[in-house]
């Protein structure tokens, strides 16, 4: 079966459940705070525009657009530049390490045809309800965020007002301090030129001087309260502004996720109607699967039957083909014993016939050497007729040389 391979990011424990798992649905995914993102973590850590993944063929890699930092297996990328990225890896948004993910992948069986459709459906219809109710609740916490961040904002702008307070009170209390002491040094040089004439142009130059400095310090003092009014009024008017720009974000937020929670409603209705018309064409063919199941049962039951048949034929004919083995074993071995006793049987006629010829032509020598011997005698007539014993042993001592004479050559 061909497999679906999807590939996410899975949050690290521990977490406050916010965007616990991120599945990478296109070839390019933006992580950010802005509405833009693919996928939208609203959190301050968290850039508008934080961290983007690319994919090329089975290979994937991230790029870093945030100065908040990306980390992959601990080690920070560059800005701007493309890490590749492998199944396990350990991937951090900015610092400290509260939002950490592992780089991961499942296959997905493909779907099957309308008749096992059915369950797919369901569990898509289910997934579209998490999908649905994972919407819900980031939608309440980017509200919880977005409140979060105005009552910070709000606070920010009374603490800047209360500042504000403080400093202008400040700069009332030095200028009267300061016109205090001029007062004060106005009536002693008043009393000084009083007592005498003759320092009445000194002193007079001392309070033109004394109140051209005091005049100085109330201009500066002044300056210094009006540069510190503009630059409060400036700070209260990015706050104000960056006030206006959340809420603009959180109605783009709320708009964006209302439009995506009517889809999901509208794809719901579709992808009812389609399994109610899938579950009734399920019925229709019902009965005819049963008759299918029914007909393959009894053509299992038959061919079972046949199959014990055959297994006792079987075991019939191993049985027999049994027997028939030992009865051959029992007749080899018999064959086997008759041909042990013929080779003895055997064994001793050859040992008969041997001695029997050697015994034939024992005598055969020795009828040739007489033979030999009364010719030779009879050459000679060395044997005559007056002494027939003469001659006789005569004779049998000459065929005993002859035979002694032929054993000698013969060894």
């Amino acid at each position: 079966m061909e497999k679906r391979k999807c590939f996410y990011l899975k949050r690290q424990a521990p977490h406050d459940g916010q965007s616990a798992i991120i599945p990478f649905k296109k070839d390019e995914v933006l992580i950010g705070r802005s509405i833009e993102a693919t996928h939208v973590i609203p959190h301050q850590l968290i850039s508008r525009r934080h961290a983007v993944f690319k994919r090329e063929s089975d290979q994937w890699t991230v790029s870093n657009l945030s100065l908040n930092g990306v980390f992959v297996n601990g080690n920070s990328i560059p800005k701007a530049e493309q890490h590749a990225i492998n199944v396990g890896d350990i991937i951090q948004f900015g610092q400290p390490a509260t939002f950490v993910y592992r780089f991961g992948l499942k296959e997905i069986p493909s779907r099957a045809g309308s008749s096992s459709s059915q369950q797919p459906d369901i569990k898509r219809m289910k997934s579209e309800d998490d999908r649905k109710s994972a919407l819900a609740n980031n939608l309440n916490l980017e509200r919880e965020a977005l409140e979060e961040q105005l009552k910070k904002s709000d606070a920010v702008q009374q603490r800047l007002q209360t500042e504000r307070d403080e400093l202008l009170l400040s700069l009332q209390s030095q200028k009267d301090d300061l016109q205090q002491k001029y007062q004060q040094e106005k009536e002693a040089l008043e009393k000084q030129f009083s007592a005498g004439s003759v320092q009445q142009q000194v002193m007079l130059q001392e309070k033109e001087a004394l109140a051209q400095r005091l005049k100085d310090q109330v201009s500066e003092l002044q300056n210094r309260l009006e540069e510190e009014r503009k630059t409060l009024e400036e700070n209260v008017r990015k706050e104000e502004e960056q006030r206006m720009r959340i809420l603009q974000e959180k109605e783009a937020v709320l708009h964006r996720l209302e439009e995506e929670n009517a889809n999901l409603e509208r794809q719901m209705q579709e992808e009812r109607k389609k399994l109610q018309e899938r579950l009734q064409v399920t019925e229709e063919h019902k009965e005819e699967l049963q008759q299918q199941v029914e007909a393959k049962e009894n053509e299992i039951r038959v061919k079972e039957e046949q199959q014990r048949k055959a297994e006792w034929e079987r075991q019939k004919i191993q049985e027999e083909l049994t027997l028939e083995q030992i009865r051959l074993l029992k007749e080899l071995e018999r064959v086997k014993d008759a041909l042990t006793e013929k080779e003895k049987n055997n064994s001793a006629l050859s040992s008969e016939l041997k001695q029997k010829e050697e015994e034939l032509n024992e005598r055969l020598v020795r009828s040739q050497w007489q033979l030999k011997l009364q010719r030779h005698l009879k050459r000679n007539n060395l044997c005559t007729a007056a002494s027939p014993q003469l001659s006789f042993k005569c004779t049998g001592f000459a065929a005993h040389v002859l035979l002694s004479m032929d054993r000698v050559q013969l060894t």
